[in-house]
């Protein structure tokens, strides 16, 4: 399996500077992406949660623990 993995990765890309991913390899690479910098998540949501958690009475906003929300 992991020759055939690896001839897959050595195909030459469609468009040049792409990548071949074998089926799956995408999620893959997406999940080590998140458990290494988090889950990104649009600054306008972690507005609202904020919000909910104001009117909940929560000791702690979402903002706070997280600094680099995406800024969308």
């Amino acid at each position: 399996v992991n020759e055939l993995i690896q001839r897959w990765n050595a195909l030459p890309p469609a468009e040049p500077g792409g990548q071949v991913l074998y089926p799956g390899q995408p999620e893959i690479l997406a999940k080590e992406q998140r458990l290494r910098d988090g889950i990104p998540v649009p600054a306008h949501l972690v507005a609202t949660f904020d919000q909910l958690s104001q009117k909940s009475h929560l000791a702690r906003s979402l903002s706070a623990w997280s600094s680099n929300a995406e800024q969308s």
